[in-house]
């Protein structure tokens, strides 16, 4: 069931909100249909910091900064998300 407030978070975002596919930014307002479409298959422009990653695998919050520490691992450093290979490619 959507709540009327999801539903008015969603149009005040499509209204004020900004595109987060890499590369566009543009207000969600002013995308035509065709644009939005081609955003929406975009990737996103996002980053995973190392703690959020260490959060992200259940590591405890108040070990993460020790962990790096012990690493040598900056935590706020940006770590490059790992693009599973498709089974497919190694079947031809």
């Amino acid at each position: 069931m959507i709540l009327i407030r999801d539903r008015l978070r969603a149009i005040r975002w499509h209204l004020t909100g900004r595109c987060v596919a890499r590369g566009c930014g543009r207000l969600m307002v002013l995308h035509t249909r065709r644009q939005r479409e081609r955003c929406y298959d975009t990737p996103l422009d996002v980053a995973l910091t190392a703690r959020g990653w260490l959060l992200a695998h259940g590591l405890d919050a108040e070990v993460v900064d020790a962990w790096c520490q012990a690493n040598g691992v900056d935590p706020d450093a940006i770590v490059e998300p790992v693009v599973p290979v498709s089974m497919h490619a190694h079947s031809a």
